[in-house]
């Protein structure tokens, strides 16, 4: 976790809690959660059809990786609103969502301001992506 953020948690109806790790300036945030569609392109898809609700919504991507090892799907876009957010201004969100290694699909979403770019929050994504240990899995510490 960056030094200086908060971690936070709710109890979600899919079993692990919703995580959710936020700066301490409130514009970025990393949020984790299981989910329950069939597979990850379709848990955006229909997380899209609520993304398309928000003010100032505009689509950067979605798409299927068909490349990696494991099923994943993006869905990058930006907003002028986000659910859990109360400053204003345009956010740059990346919503990733992947099988783990113990077979259960998972997202991790990044959010930050679309002003400073979206190296920020690709970098935060990977950083999780390679950190993420599912619960009750052991996972050995990245090597890089």
């Amino acid at each position: 976790m960056p030094s200086g953020w908060e971690r936070t948690s709710r109890p979600s109806q899919y079993g692990m809690a919703v995580v959710e790790y936020r700066s301490s300036d409130g514009s970025r945030r990393l949020q984790v959660f299981a989910v329950m569609e069939t597979s990850p392109y379709a848990s955006l898809q229909a997380a899209q059809l609520e993304s398309r609700k928000l003010d100032g919504y505009e689509v950067i991507t979605l798409e299927e990786n068909t490349d990696a090892p494991r099923k994943a799907a993006t869905h990058e876009y930006r907003a002028d609103e986000v659910a859990g957010e109360s400053q204003s201004f345009t956010r740059h969100v990346i919503d990733h969502r992947f099988e783990a290694e113990d077979g259960h699909l998972y997202a991790i979403v990044a959010y930050g301001s679309d002003a400073d770019g979206s190296g920020d929050e690709q970098e935060l994504l990977d950083t999780a992506l390679r950190w993420f240990c599912p619960p009750d899995t052991q996972c050995a510490a990245p090597t890089d």
